[in-house]
């Protein structure tokens, strides 16, 4: 009987077991995993739990519509996505559709196109786990309503990251250059992409206006790259606008021995716009002045630990107003880094027009 009782026992609890595990569903991922192996969002709380539902649909119910972004993410790049929204907005929801968690953007973080048009921007992980991403993107209105669901289907391009990466991207079909000049002068840019030191840009998207749709573009120091001190100039400029009539805003991003470089605010994404008439199918020389990262030996600060910033930043709109210095140590490679921000204002832009891609 006790026999008996004992299997009766084990039977239950195995049952109780297999019926948890299958109502759970998969683990949720905490903050620290989830930007490691997906993505991150400035100025954005992250919410360890399931995606919250829609709400009921009534006439009232709010609705996201016009959904635009990427369909293909590198690793340490962006994702530029753009909305409509029928209602007044609280804040923006987003996650992907196989991982528990999600990400909440306050609208205040929203940059508004127009009166019901808003854009923001995701910074994928280097490290990034998934061949393909699911992002489900909804917004929550003024009076607490979710409304209905998203789904921005995305696929990894293979990129390097390596011990400096730079990267840029943008959301229109056109044709986009980056260009980063090393301490000694030379420029890696479409012309000479791999330099003397090793750094190399191993992703041109767009060229001549032959649309791959990837719309961005990266120079990855790895494999034996040599990062030498001093200053990394980074410029974008917009080479063709092919058939694009409105504006382009490029989002730029650098990540050193794994680390986002951000400013006094916290942003870790920078911006650089063009007007269609500002191309202006040239190589070497040309583009927007969007950066400026400037390593030094030092021996400050234990790795990943930030100091005080020497300089503050505003943003206006989605562009930066004033120059600052941001200030990283990382004791363990000699290295200390300086961001500097300049604003759109003081970008000098060549303005040299040729029918050819020139080099």
């Amino acid at each position: 009987m006790k026999r008996l009782l004992k299997i009766l026992f084990i039977a239950i609890m195995l049952f109780s077991f297999n019926s948890c595990k299958k109502d759970s569903g998969q683990a949720v991922v905490d903050y620290s995993t989830y930007q490691k192996n997906y993505f991150d969002v400035d100025h954005s709380s992250y919410v360890r739990s399931k995606l919250p539902s829609s709400s009921p649909t009534s006439s009232t119910s709010p609705v996201i519509s016009n959904v635009q972004g990427s369909n293909f993410v590198l690793t340490g790049g962006s994702n530029i996505i753009s909305f409509e929204s029928s209602n007044t907005i609280s804040n923006v929801i987003i996650g992907l559709s196989d991982i528990d968690g999600y990400y909440t953007v306050d609208q205040t973080y929203l940059t508004q196109i127009s009166s019901n048009n808003y854009t923001f921007s995701l910074a994928v992980s280097q490290t990034l786990t998934l061949q393909s991403m699911s992002f489900r993107i909804a917004y929550v209105d003024i009076n607490g309503q979710i409304s209905n669901y998203y789904i921005l289907q995305a696929s990894e391009i293979k990129n390097g990251t390596g011990l400096l990466q730079i990267n840029c991207t943008w959301k229109k079909d056109n044709d986009i250059d980056l260009h980063v000049i090393e301490p000694n002068g030379e420029e890696i840019y479409f012309g000479n992409r791999t330099s003397t030191n090793g750094g190399e840009l191993d992703v041109d998207s767009n060229p001549n206006c032959a649309l791959d749709y990837i719309e961005s573009e990266n120079v990855t120091y790895q494999h034996g790259a040599l990062v030498e001190a001093g200053d990394y100039t980074v410029k974008v400029n917009l080479y063709s606008a092919c058939n694009v009539s409105s504006q382009t805003v490029v989002k730029v991003r650098a990540i050193y021995n794994g680390v986002p470089l951000t400013d006094a605010n916290g942003n870790s994404t920078f911006n650089v716009s063009f007007d269609p008439s500002e191309a202006n199918y040239t190589g070497k020389g040309a583009g927007a002045y969007a950066v400026t990262v400037h390593i030094r030996n030092s021996q400050r600060a234990p790795l990943g630990v930030i100091s005080t910033p020497i300089a503050s930043v505003k943003i206006n709109s989605t562009l930066l107003t004033k120059k600052v210095v941001f200030t990283k140590d990382y004791s363990t490679t000699g290295k200390l880094l300086q961001f500097q921000f300049n604003n759109n204002s003081n970008q000098q832009k060549n303005k040299n027009l040729s029918r050819s891609k020139n080099l």
